[in-house]
């Protein structure tokens, strides 16, 4: 398999390495890693179509994320040896082998960098869809309410720093979300037939609540018990900064916006003629209550 480094000066320009390492040693590595880190995100047909380009920007971008990735896989099989008498370290009068601590600091130094350098790529993959229609028609991600990261962030409010990669592993939430609650807010009608360019109150108020319970379903403390960190960054974590109504009582206000944002759905539809006016409203769902009510309008 032909990888999009292919050779040690190459990598070089990407990671600290010696220029008399053994490519072919290498190799394998940067296999496993374009496998794993790039092909899911950019497709096959892409790769082929920039691999022998060297002036293609989207390969500089995938080479900066692959090398840091392949030397983080290669890290702790190229810290020992093998042979007739085991597993040994290298050694010498200059020389001594890094301490687990400097070895495990280098690991997450290189995925982070990985992992920045991708998001990289695929924000550059939003910009140059025309450029590479292979990845426009069957690598690009959406929702029924967000095309992408940006309009995540800047529809549904929540600041995730643009990040297509934060969108990317967020993505099967924000459809949960979707399909069994904010789809499931609007009268029966509409539920098949949704047009997000019919009513822009509507839709304004339905992408706010999805983003708002997304957002406090991540960062809610029991999420956060449950959700096991990956060691050294191999996997990519999703953050969004949680925010705090009373610290005292961790009130997590994006939990506190979702309740907003319903009423201001349900204000929506009814002005619009899409619902008739509830007569029996509650009024439990002010701004300053903490019994929430899921068919009760806000006043």
């Amino acid at each position: 398999m032909e990888t999009l480094i292919k050779s040690t000066a190459e990598l070089q320009k990407y990671v600290k390495v010696n220029k008399s390492m053994n490519f072919e040693m290498f190799r394998s590595f940067l296999i496993d890693a374009q496998d794993k880190y790039i092909l899911p995100y950019i497709g096959q047909e892409t790769i082929d179509q920039i691999k022998d380009s060297e002036s293609d920007k989207l390969r500089e971008y995938l080479c900066r994320a692959l090398g840091p990735f392949a030397m983080a896989s290669a890290t702790d099989e190229f810290s020992i040896g093998f042979g007739e008498s085991g597993h040994t370290v290298a050694r010498s009068e200059v020389l001594a082998p890094a301490s687990d601590a400097k070895i495990e600091k280098a690991k997450e130094s290189l995925y982070k960098r990985g992992w920045s350098n991708m998001d990289t790529a695929l924000k550059y993959l939003e910009k140059q869809k025309e450029t590479y229609p292979d990845w426009a028609n069957n690598r690009q991600i959406s929702t029924k309410l967000f095309e992408n990261a940006s309009e995540f962030q800047e529809k549904g409010l929540v600041d995730i720093d643009n990040s297509p990669l934060t969108f990317h592993h967020m993505r099967m939430l924000i459809l949960r979300i979707e399909s069994s609650e904010t789809f499931k807010l609007l009268p029966e009608e509409m539920q098949d037939n949704f047009n997000k360019s019919e009513v822009a109150k509507i839709t304004d108020a339905m992408q706010a609540y999805t983003g708002s319970r997304v957002a406090a379903l991540h960062t809610s403390q029991s999420t956060k018990m449950q959700r096991s960190k990956p060691a050294n960054g191999v996997e990519f974590k999703p953050t969004i900064r949680p925010l705090y109504d009373d610290i005292e009582q961790t009130g997590n206000y994006f939990a506190e916006q979702a309740i907003y944002w319903r009423g201001v759905l349900d204000e929506a539809l009814v002005e619009n003629d899409k619902k008739s006016e509830d007569e029996n409203k509650m009024k439990f769902n002010g701004p300053d209550r903490k019994l929430f009510v899921a068919t009760a309008s806000r006043l």
